[in-house]
């Protein structure tokens, strides 16, 4: 029947052959789910942007600030947890690809300060196999970002040592990946990292070594080292 307003009100007929609360109550239901899904699609952006944040103090060389950013993550991580605990279809998505964030970050941190690569069980917050693999694929790129700063720096060895991490967690997802598992893209996406490591090591190590040549030119040219007091060749005595 139609009201004063236009609006058509079901009639009463239509509930013969199936129970309107049990349908009202489905959709209070997916109306009250709808609200979840947007509350943790909001707090999942505010985590992205504090890992990212976090990830840029690293590189600064700002580890206080970063661990105040990880830690007031972690916080928004714990309480969305009790949501997606009770409806785990919110998971995939917006809070899993914050979980990967915030993992990357962490493992850049602990990198940075101790030389370790956190254990998917040492991490604080229970994250799922993809989404620690996310994470570890992910962090590759940062350690990029620092192995730059490095090489500006002329610093061969710490850049040399974040080619071999970068080796190993290409192994790690390789073996992963094979059996069965689909890592192809964030396989391809640590190697792709991988390569601008090693080209900066290659870089690097030219530079190093036309610099040790040009020295030696040169102590060859002042006479000092090539020759002896009376000017004639050194002798081995």
């Amino acid at each position: 029947a139609a009201t004063d307003g236009g609006a058509i009100e079901p009639a009463a007929t239509v509930w013969k052959y199936i129970d309107g609360e049990a349908i009202q109550a489905i959709q209070q239901r997916m109306a009250a789910f709808d609200q979840q899904r947007e509350f943790v699609i909001k707090e999942a952006r505010d985590i992205q942007k504090l890992s990212k944040q976090a990830v840029f103090s690293v590189i600064r060389g700002q580890n206080d600030a970063a661990r105040q950013k990880l830690s007031a993550s972690l916080k928004i991580i714990e309480r969305l947890f009790v949501i997606v605990n009770a409806h785990p279809t919110l998971r995939p998505g917006s809070f899993s690809g914050a979980l990967e964030e915030w993992c990357e970050a962490q493992m850049l941190l602990d990198w940075c300060e101790k030389k370790t690569i956190p254990d998917i069980s040492d991490l604080p917050c229970a994250l799922n196999a993809t989404e620690y693999i996310g994470g570890l694929s992910d962090f590759t790129g940062e350690l990029g970002r620092l192995a730059v700063m490095l090489a500006a720096k002329r610093e061969l060895a710490a850049v040399r040592e974040i080619m071999e991490v970068d080796l190993l967690i290409f192994d790690t997802i390789a073996r992963v990946n094979n059996q069965g598992n689909n890592f192809h893209k964030k396989l391809e996406a640590v190697q792709t990292n991988l390569k601008k490591i090693e080209s900066l090591v290659f870089e690097l190590t030219i530079m190093e070594r036309s610099g040790r040549m040009k020295k030696r030119m040169r102590l060859g040219d002042d006479g000092s080292s090539a020759a002896g007091p009376g000017g004639g060749a050194a002798s081995d005595e």
